[in-house]
Formats: C-alpha cells, sequence, structure tokens
C-alpha cells in the first residue's frame, strides 16, 4: 500500500498540538513502497509522476541543466519502481546517470549532480553517463575482478611513475561502496581528483581539475554588491572555492570593497575572474584548494599556479546602444607599453585613493 505524503500530512492535521516536522514527513514518505512504470519520460514528466503516486515534490538542481546531455529535457529510458521504497526507486533511476537526491530546506526531494559529473562542467554525453553507471555498480574496494574491470577504464593525467599501483592499494584499503563512491574517497587520498571523459574515467591533479572548472560558462549579474559576495558567487556557479587574501582585500578602497559590479553572461569563470582582477589590480592564483586573490606584489605560494598571461587591462566599448567590455592581456601589447600602462593605472590608484582620502575627512 502507498502512503503519500499528502495522506501523512491530513493524519495530522487532527493533532494541532503537536509540532509538524515536515522533514521528517518527507523521509516517512521516502521508505514508503511504491508502484510507478514511465517509459520515455523527459525529467519534469518523471518528476510530476513521482510527485503524483507519492505526494513528495521532486525538483532539478539548476546545475544540471547545463550537464545532461539535453538539459531538463534528457530523457530517462525506463523508469520503474515496484513495490519498492521510494528512496531505494531514486537511487536506482538516478545512480546510473550520475545523479543522486537529498531533501532540501524547503522538504522538497532535489536532485543533484553527483561530484564526478558537477566536476564535468560541460554537458555529459550518452557514453560518458554510460561509463558512470557502470562504474557505480562495480566495487573495486572489495572485489578484485571489479578493481581488474576498472584498469582499462582510467587515465592518468599526473605526475608519477607508477600512479595505477598506488590507487589500486588505496582503492582496497577502501573496502566496500560504489565504484564511483570509492574512487572518491581514494582520489582524495591521494591528491587527485577525477571525472567522466569520453570513454575513459580521466584522474587528475586537483589542482588541474580547479582549472578545468574555471573553464565553466556562468551568468553572474550582481551590481553596487560587496566584492567579496561577487567573488564567491563565481566560485558557487563553477563549483570553485574562491576567496581573497586578507591584506589584499583592506588594501583596496573602501567603494570597491563595498559596491562593486559584474556582469557575465556565457562567459567562462576564468573570464569573470580575470575582469575581477583587471578592474582591482590583484592578481589570482590556482592552487589544490581553490582560487586566491592577492595583492600583485605578494609573494606566490609554492604549488601555485599563476594565470600564464594575465588580464593588464579592461576597455569599455559602446556598441549597438549596449557596453562590451574587453579583457586586454599582456600578451596584446608590446612590453614597452605594458609600462606605460603599468605606470597609468598605479597613478590612477593613487588618486583614487587620495580621493578617498579626502572624502573620509570631510
Amino acid at each position: 500500500m502507498t502512503l503519500s505524503l499528502s495522506i501523512l500530512l491530513a493524519v495530522l492535521a487532527f493533532r494541532p498540538q503537536q509540532q509538524v516536522d515536515m522533514r521528517v514527513l518527507v523521509e516517512q514518505a521516502l521508505d514508503a513502497p511504491l508502484e510507478l512504470t514511465l517509459e520515455n519520460a523527459t525529467l519534469p514528466e518523471l518528476f510530476d509522476a513521482i510527485q503524483k503516486a507519492s505526494g513528495v515534490r521532486v525538483v532539478m538542481d539548476p546545475r544540471l541543466f547545463g550537464l545532461l546531455p539535453y538539459g531538463a529535457d534528457t530523457r530517462v529510458g525506463k523508469a520503474e519502481i515496484r513495490n519498492t521504497p521510494l528512496r531505494g526507486g531514486l537511487a536506482a533511476i538516478f545512480d546510473g546517470l550520475g545523479m543522486t537526491f537529498v531533501v532540501n530546506d524547503r522538504h522538497d526531494v532535489e536532485i543533484i549532480p553527483k561530484p564526478a559529473l558537477a566536476r564535468l562542467g560541460r554537458p555529459a554525453t550518452w557514453p560518458e553517463l554510460e561509463n558512470l553507471s557502470r562504474l557505480a555498480r562495480l566495487a573495486p574496494g572489495r572485489k578484485d575482478e571489479d578493481l581488474q574491470a576498472l584498469r582499462p577504464l582510467v587515465q592518468f593525467r599526473v605526475r608519477d611513475s607508477d600512479p595505477w599501483s598506488q590507487l589500486a592499494d588505496v582503492l582496497r584499503q577502501c573496502g566496500a561502496g560504489p565504484g564511483d563512491a570509492v574512487l572518491d574517497i581514494a582520489c582524495d587520498r591521494l591528491g587527485w581528483t577525477w571525472f567522466p571523459g569520453g570513454d575513459a574515467i580521466v584522474v587528475v591533479s586537483k589542482q588541474e581539475q580547479i582549472s578545468r572548472q574555471l573553464e565553466t560558462g556562468i551568468n553572474v549579474a550582481l551590481r553596487s554588491r560587496p566584492l567579496m559576495e561577487i567573488v564567491r558567487a563565481v566560485g558557487d556557479s563553477c563549483g570553485v572555492a574562491i576567496d581573497i587574501d586578507p591584506a589584499a582585500f583592506q588594501g583596496l578602497p573602501s567603494d570597491v570593497r563595498q559596491s562593486f559590479t559584474l556582469t557575465v553572461e556565457g562567459f567562462s569563470a576564468r573570464e569573470a575572474l580575470d575582469a575581477v582582477a583587471a578592474q582591482t589590480g590583484l592578481t589570482y592564483i590556482i592552487t589544490a584548494e581553490g582560487v586566491t586573490f592577492y595583492s600583485a606584489s605578494a609573494v606566490q605560494p609554492a604549488g601555485a599556479a599563476a594565470p600564464a598571461d594575465p588580464v593588464i587591462g579592461l576597455i569599455a566599448i559602446e556598441l549597438g546602444g549596449q557596453t562590451l567590455h574587453v579583457l586586454i592581456r599582456a600578451s596584446d601589447v608590446p612590453p614597452e607599453s605594458r609600462a606605460l600602462i603599468e605606470a597609468a593605472r598605479t597613478r590612477a590608484v593613487e588618486s583614487l585613493l587620495r580621493a578617498v582620502e579626502a572624502a573620509e575627512r570631510k
């Protein structure tokens, strides 16, 4: 017998003195058995069918629009839940597509990307989703035959003489668990990470993965907002931790710290960071932990990767009634012009600081 969330709510309506915990109701509905069969349905059609059958509202993490082959129009060949708890049915349907689910703060069941799919940073191909599905069915930490089945799938892009031996040893130590989850743990212990790439499982350093994620196309439109809020919004959009060194942040004029504008649509996260760097005079570095902005004169931490071709300017061009912002990189101008630009920028910053100090004295 299927127990829907709406029935649970109706029952509790007769007990007004007791506080209703919506999360508990949703968890109970997830544990209730369900019958559902749907073929060749889009994700919204599938979510609607689940809600009608169980009373549980199912929603889609917005990140999935840019990670699935056809976004929300991606179709599930066959979704079948046969008198089993909804929780297990959802896992069976979505595990093979690189997705999982959580109960969010609004008490919806939210379908979210698994870490490997989120790290891809672009729409997955069907072969890549099939690889994720195959990996999830393996148990390389517990079964030697599954470990050997994994070996031909893995492509290493790390600087080690025998990376497979290292990975295999750590996988065995991890023990039981789905292949994708165990591979996440093993790679993390080795300072690596991985993503589906074509017909392979590609293992890279964490620093390289962060560089990859910075190529993700993002949409950010924030006007007159704190600078820290803006850089973290860029980070949230591409799944990378982005911060500003406290000393560099305090060295910026107060109006820059407190009221900054960034509008990017369809540009990469890296280009958004370049725009921030051009407007603030800061530079950023990439490490295994994320991205940090520093003052241009700061010492670069060991193991950090600075932009190979840094942005040295930003110009605004009026085009068709709109303003187009164009980044100027060091390679765009000859060395003697770079020196002139740097001198002009220094004078402009000094003038701005004097103006701010004068305003604060009034």
